[in-house]
């Protein structure tokens, strides 16, 4: 088993005596492992997990103790007959040719006309491509690989965001200063022919087996290519060594902004950087290294760019970063102490762009002046040759397409069901305190960009804890399709009658009807909650139409609706109905709605944030009128009601005396 350069996927071992298991995806691994052997999550990593870094930057260890993720460099071979395993490694030695050598100018003219060629092939043969420009220094040397010779623009479908999101604003800017120089359009051509959307929740689960436990960034593509997409981008970024402090300097200044009142999460994120450091030190036999080479090279690099290709493959687009070719890491730019860090991008701009050169780059930043004249000396050394390359291309094979989907639901909808479940709330407070998951829904609901960062550690540490206690029911579809029987651990007592009880007191019902004909009804599409309990009592058929009963305790629930037959449509919201058998009567238990959004064929038609109590005797009722084949989104969130001490333990005394377990709220479980 071999991994790529950067080890973008990761190969992730456990191996006990003389038993091994190995994986690319952790997720599957531990997926795969947790029903016949002993796991434990790893509460050191899980709380360096929770700080600033939105990938891990950890060398070997993952949430699980017994896991370890091999080195980028491993590779590993397996005699099938013996079942024995060996690991070995690849030299990548790296930075030991100085860029002002004769060498080092011949690699980079080689790595300049073989990637010029193959876009030359994509854009001449009319291949699916999409060229990311922005305002950074990445992105402006992939740009020089498509001049000395200059391409044909015009068949080059050239992407910049348009937003105000982080420095989207300069990068349109710039890019559209650019453009002027090379005459061509930005955003002028959909570089998709054919596409078709993904089933959300398998969007959700792929993305979270490549990701889950490593890179809180939760970014999926909806969307299946039908044909292969390349996007071109500059992904990378330690070819620059942006991180050049010594590690320990590196590590105070990461752990300052590491601070929970609640939790050590700074000292577990400085114990294992310093592990980190130390594992690293003894395989590669280094002791002077920068940061960059502990935790860029052998951390972000790969859970960060790496993983986020990995994402992006599995939906037919593969992600192209010339900076991200080994060639370049041959070579080593230090080699003066009047230049820096972008010595080497200012001699490829130079070389291959120099029209360029002159351009700024995003919030203010710049390539210093030193850095300019070195990279001209440089080049006037060693005067370009702009010989024509080969370009020869490697097919990927055809590849299994996903089932197309007609959901208006999306990944993120799925996400915050698990997000908002009380669930979870629960496994993060008792774990952690309320300060992670204040700060988590402060953090949603406060910043604009990437606002679900926080919230997505606490998702993936929860999945993988559930794992780990093998609470699989709730979670089944995320991973895989295999049936698996209900190992859902019994709580309070032995017939696990309190965990139901609790269940109950934070679950909300919806009953939804079509009123106008007794052929009149309502059918669901899709919804975000796989434990949705949904029903057709008798009682909800009548002369003046039909409906259903929606039942659900996962605290965060959209749902998409279709109408049958032009009627009036009524939406009651309420709480669980449970019968007092002593007093002949409902049961007054209590939910709090936070918050109730309705949506008639995608246009609003309530949206309410209001905190409403309802219980049964006690609904919210919304009435509409709505055509035929109408559709309804449904968006409903709630919290459980606090009652005082006397009343909660009445109420619990009372269910208790029912079976609620029997209860066919859970008989589709």
């Amino acid at each position: 088993m071999v991994q790529d350069y950067s080890g973008s996927y990761g190969l992730y071992l456990f191996k006990q005596g003389d038993y091994f298991a190995l994986s690319n995806s952790f997720l599957y691994l531990v997926n795969y492992l947790s029903n016949n052997n002993s796991l434990s999550f790893n509460y050191d990593y899980a709380k360096a997990f929770l700080g600033p870094p939105v990938s891990s930057l950890v060398f070997k260890e993952t949430m699980v103790k017994e896991i370890q993720m091999l080195p980028k460099n491993a590779f590993v071979d397996i005699t099938i007959s013996t079942k024995e395993m060996s690991i070995n490694s690849f030299d990548q030695s790296s930075h030991n040719i100085r860029l002002d050598s004769k060498e080092a100018i011949d690699i980079i003219d080689q790595w300049h006309q073989k990637w010029n060629s193959f876009f030359n092939f994509i854009i001449g043969d009319n291949v699916q491509h999409r060229f990311r420009l922005s305002g950074g220094k990445d992105s402006r040397v992939v740009l020089s690989c498509f001049c000395a010779p200059l391409l044909n623009f015009d068949n080059v479908n050239i992407f910049t965001a348009t937003d105000n999101l982080s420095t989207h604003k300069d990068d349109f800017d710039i890019s559209t200063e650019i453009s002027k120089i090379y005459n061509f359009k930005i955003n002028g051509n959909n570089p998709v022919k054919k596409r078709y959307k993904m089933d959300p929740l398998e969007n959700l689960r792929l993305s979270l087996l490549v990701k889950c436990g490593f890179n809180k960034e939760i970014i999926p593509t909806h969307f299946w290519n039908c044909d292969m997409l390349f996007d071109i981008n500059g992904a990378g970024g330690d070819l620059r060594e942006l991180w050049s402090e010594e590690p320990s300097q590196f590590i105070n200044t990461i752990v300052r902004n590491t601070r929970y009142n609640s939790i050590d999460c700074a000292e577990s994120l400085r114990k294992l950087l310093l592990l980190s450091k130390s594992q690293i030190d003894d395989l590669f036999n280094v002791s002077n290294g920068t940061a960059n080479f502990y935790y860029y090279i052998h951390g972000r690099g790969r859970n960060h760019n790496g993983k986020a290709m990995v994402e992006s493959f599995l939906s037919n687009q593969v992600n192209l970063s010339p900076l991200l070719d080994p060639v370049l890491y041959q070579i080593d730019q230090n080699i003066c102490q009047e230049t820096d860090h972008d010595l080497l991008y200012a001699t490829i701009i130079a070389r291959f762009s120099p029209e360029m050169c002159d351009v700024g780059f995003d919030s203010g930043r710049t390539i210093i002046k030193e850095d300019w004249i070195k990279a001209k000396q440089i080049n006037e050394m060693f005067p370009l040759n702009t010989s024509p390359a080969v370009c020869k291309i490697s097919i990927i094979e055809e590849r299994t397409s996903p089932e197309k989907t007609t959901s208006k639901l999306t990944p993120m909808d799925y996400f915050n069901s698990i997000y908002r479940s009380q669930d979870l709330k629960y496994f993060v407070t008792s774990t952690y305190g309320e300060e992670i998951y204040d700060r988590a829904n402060k953090y949603y609901s406060s910043k604009t960009y990437r606002p679900y960062l926080a919230a997505s550690a606490l998702v993936q540490e929860y999945i993988i804890n559930k794992l780990l206690t093998r609470e699989r029911s709730l979670f089944s579809n995320i991973y895989n399709n295999i049936e698996y029987e209900n190992n859902r651990p019994l709580c309070y007592n032995n017939n696990g009658l309190f965990k139901e009880i609790l269940d109950f007191l934070q679950s909300v019902r919806i009953d939804i009807k079509n009123m106008g004909a007794s052929s009149n009804d309502i059918s669901v599409i899709d919804y975000s909650d796989e434990g949705l309990y949904i029903s057709k009592p008798n009682w909800i058929t009548t002369s003046s139409g039909s409906g259903l009963v929606l039942q659900s305790y996962a605290g965060y629930l959209d749902v998409c609706l279709k109408v049958v037959g032009t009627g009036q449509i009524e939406v009651k919201t309420i709480g669980p109905w449970l019968k007092d058998e002593i007093r002949n009567e409902p049961l007054k238990i209590k939910v709090d709605i936070t918050r109730l959004q309705v949506f008639i064929n995608d246009r609003i038609l309530l949206d309410s944030n209001e905190q409403i109590t309802v219980y049964s005797g006690h609904p919210y009722i919304l009435h509409f009128n709505a055509d035929d084949q109408t559709s309804i989104h449904l968006h409903i969130e709630w919290i459980p009601y606090i009652y005082d001490k006397s009343q909660i333990m009445k109420l619990i005394d009372s269910m208790y005396d029912y079976n609620v377990s029997d209860y066919r709220f859970w008989k589709q479980r």
